[in-house]
């Protein structure tokens, strides 16, 4: 029983492959059989393939003109296509020998022939495709050498490398913008720093006046310094020097202890001040409008000559105040008649920098 079983699987899977050979021999490709697209291909292919190379040139351009002239036809872009593909191809596969090879692929709608010719230097294949529907005519045309195994992955090899260097060439842009972008922020503070606004006078007198009030008060503190140092060596009789600092100024001070009791301190008087410089002399005739200092500092700059036309807020004097530029005005507008100072003078709130006229 088994063994009948066998024999009637066996005869059916024969007729199966007879019927599948048979299907493949008499199958057709949208009303053509493959023998039918055979022929169309190598027919085409021996057109093209009789022409020179200053023939296949003419089409090209032939083509391509039409095709920009009516862009909307896909049949022109399609022959346009196959002469570019046979005219930049051609010198490379040297000169046509046979045809080698033909298949018939289908997918869908699309029904592709494929014929191998065969070259002097390596072979080539013409590709068209059909529309299953219409194949009166073919949707594309193209004309590609064949490259070996090792031809293919050399030139995948070598988009790859050419991928990675442009990667790398762009991160090092990308790198370098980056740290362009860090000198922003220093171009932003000389900018504030320059554009920062000048402190006002009142401001600096205040300053000044502090200053003066804590000079005074130095000869108290200086005594409050050495009367708590006797507390702690009143049993010694012998003169000591000491060196008290305040407000970054040095004093040295004698004192002497005699039995426990201590004389009053003697602080040394500070070194006095440097004499102010005479003002320069007078850098023209002096106008009737004053211009002075608003608070002491030191000349920094000449913004204005004798005979200079300036408007209210114009800089004449640019004065450096507590490490500062701080421009002196014009009060109204007018001339210059004279500059009373030099850069680099000291000058106190008050003083004479300028003189100007009215307009």
């Amino acid at each position: 029983m088994k063994k009948k079983i066998s024999v009637i699987f066996a005869l059916v899977a024969c007729l199966c492959l007879f019927a599948s050979c048979g299907s493949t021999k008499n199958e057709t490709y949208g009303g053509k059989t493959s023998e039918e697209l055979e022929v169309i291909s190598e027919n085409l292919a021996s057109q093209v393939v009789s022409l020179s190379s200053s023939d296949l040139k003419q089409y090209y351009e032939s083509y391509k003109k039409q095709a920009e002239a009516d862009p909307d036809s896909d049949d022109l872009k399609m022959y346009e296509t196959m002469f570019k593909n046979f005219v930049d191809n051609t010198p490379e596969l040297g000169s046509f020998q046979d045809y080698k090879g033909f298949k018939v692929d289908k997918a869908g709608k699309n029904i592709t022939t494929t014929l191998t010719m065969k070259y002097e230097k390596r072979d080539a294949q013409l590709v068209m495709v059909f529309k299953s529907y219409n194949m009166s005519k073919p949707t594309s045309i193209n004309f590609n050498p064949v490259y070996s195994l090792g031809e293919t992955m050399g030139k995948a090899a070598l988009n790859v490398v050419m991928g990675m260097v442009t990667v790398f060439t762009v991160l090092i842009l990308i790198c370098l913008v980056i740290y362009c972008l860090r000198i922003i922020p220093y171009i932003q503070k000389k900018l504030e720093a320059k554009n920062a606004p000048a402190v006002p006078e009142t401001q600096a007198a205040e300053v000044v006046s502090t200053s003066a009030a804590e000079e005074e008060n130095t000869e108290e503190l200086i005594a409050w310094c050495v009367l708590s140092r006797e507390d702690i060596d009143q049993e010694e009789n012998i003169m000591k020097n000491y060196t008290i600092t305040v407000n970054g100024k040095s004093y040295d001070v004698s004192v002497e202890e005699k039995g426990g009791s201590a004389s009053a301190p003697v602080a040394a008087a500070p070194a006095p001040a440097a004499p102010k410089a005479a003002a320069p002399a007078s850098n023209g005739t002096q106008g009737s409008l004053r211009i002075e200092a608003g608070a002491q500092g030191k000349v920094f700059k000449i913004a204005a000559r004798p005979g200079t036309k300036v408007k209210p807020g114009d800089p004449v004097v640019v004065l450096e105040v507590m490490k500062m530029e701080t421009p002196v005005v014009a009060p109204k507008a007018g001339t210059v008649a004279s500059i009373e100072c030099k850069e680099g003078d000291a000058v106190d709130t008050g003083d004479l920098l300028a003189t100007m006229n009215e307009d």
